[in-house]
């Protein structure tokens, strides 16, 4: 239950299903909020394996499989859905030792190929390669697998992770929102921004996959040609400093890191552009909101991001970890007020 994609959509899951089903969350206790308990719906259970981390552990990763197949044998669920690597390889040994258990996994994103500073992705060669072939023996267990997008679907079944009869793409969805003018001008206000500042926003966890060490270069970069530039990067996470450094010092004030917001509408509302500069994305749910609420877009040409993004017509995609094209696309649309308006009402 780490921040981002994947813990929104099971929150969204457990609330969908609440009236119709008996639910149990079963987490780990990493980086999940301290108020968890309170914010599950009134009728769902939540079971934490404290040995349930991100990071590979064989003695804890033989603890937490222990602990979650004895309780799959003592609940014996109907149906569980495991969600995220780690969380999924456990989840469905464990739950194949329940005769009848129906299996539903959801990688959200797969690891393989993607960056190595990822939290809890290996680096080392041999440990990836005897990740998948443990992602393969799980495959015999699940009756379903669910993607986030096409081209995740397809790297599935080139890994030999799911057939294609027993795949699933099934887009993330947000709830419809508002971004009224007066949340604009009350949103500066919070953010000390002047209603005719350009503001760069952006949403997600302040980790290295993000690559918002390339969007501080590129804003240092920006900077230069336009005064009036501000950036606003909404997210908790490890990286703040290194965000922070990657701006010229001469720039930094000019540079907004609110920490986690619970209300994120105020972030768009306060921009004119949203960028996500991401080295790895399994699909880009800040994307979607970004577009929902009229921005145009700017963001890498990975994971699920090019299924959302159409290039030329409601934003631009450009090549992970390249403050370059970051600069010139972002340039290109700072300085065309009617691209902007044109790109977020297609977006929209």
């Amino acid at each position: 239950m780490v921040p981002g994609g994947a813990r929104r959509v099971v929150m969204s899951l457990l609330d969908g299903l609440k009236n119709d089903y008996s639910l149990e969350l079963i987490t780990g206790p990493e980086d999940a909020p301290p108020n968890l308990e309170r914010q599950l719906p009134e009728n769902v259970e939540l079971n934490v394996v404290e040995e349930l981390s991100r990071d590979i552990s064989p003695v804890r990763d033989l603890r937490a499989l222990v602990r979650l197949m004895v309780l799959f044998r003592r609940k014996r669920y109907d149906l569980v859905h495991t969600h995220t690597s780690k969380a999924g390889l456990l989840g469905r040994f464990a739950a194949s030792v329940v005769p009848g258990t129906r299996l539903i996994h959801t990688p959200h994103g797969l690891i393989y190929g993607s960056p190595r500073d990822i939290p809890g992705v290996p680096n080392n060669d041999l440990l990836r390669a005897s990740l998948l072939f443990l992602e393969r023996l799980a495959r015999s267990r699940q009756d379903a697998l669910t993607t986030l997008s096409r081209s995740e679907a397809r790297q599935c079944d080139e890994l030999g992770l799911s057939s294609r009869e027993h795949t699933h793409t099934i887009y993330n969805g947000i709830e419809k929102f508002s971004c009224p003018d007066s949340l604009a001008v009350s949103s500066r206000s919070e953010y000390d921004l002047d209603s005719d500042d350009l503001v760069l926003v952006s949403v997600g966890r302040l980790s290295p996959e993000k690559g918002y060490d390339d969007l501080g270069q590129a804003f240092g970069v920006l900077h230069e040609q336009f005064d009036s530039l501000r950036l606003v990067i909404a997210g908790s996470g490890s990286e703040r400093s290194e965000i922070r450094e990657s701006v010229p010092k001469q720039y930094r004030d000019d540079l907004r890191l609110p920490g986690y917001v619970e209300n994120v509408r105020k972030i768009y509302a306060a921009g004119d552009i949203f960028v996500m500069p991401s080295r790895y994305e399994g699909f880009g749910l800040a994307i979607l909101e970004a577009m929902h609420a009229g921005l145009p877009i700017v963001a890498t040409d990975v994971g699920g991001v090019p299924e959302l993004v159409r290039p030329e017509e409601d934003g631009f995609l450009v090549s992970p970890s390249s403050p370059e094209e970051l600069v010139v696309r972002l340039s290109q649309l700072l300085k065309d007020e009617e691209l902007r308006d044109r790109f977020g009402e297609r977006a929209r």
